[in-house]
């Protein structure tokens, strides 16, 4: 989660973490606040790229919120 966190608020806000466990398998959320959807992909790279240098990871995930619903982008 620490490396996570410091990959993702070197470049956005950071605005609320969490570790969930699904189907015995970890994932780590971290929601953030960026200007413009192209710069939350970077963020998204930066932050799989910092995970995956201390932990097996799939790929990341990035979804933006809207009306109240998380969708892919």
């Amino acid at each position: 989660m620490d490396s996570a966190v410091a990959a993702v608020s070197s470049i956005a806000t950071v605005e609320q973490t969490d570790i969930q466990i699904l189907s015995n398998v970890p994932q780590i959320v971290v929601r953030f606040h960026i200007a413009d959807d192209g710069d939350a992909h970077r963020v998204s790279a930066a932050m799989g790229d910092a995970v995956s240098a201390v932990a097996t990871t799939g790929p990341p995930r990035l979804l933006l919120r809207r009306g109240g619903r998380w969708i892919p982008i």
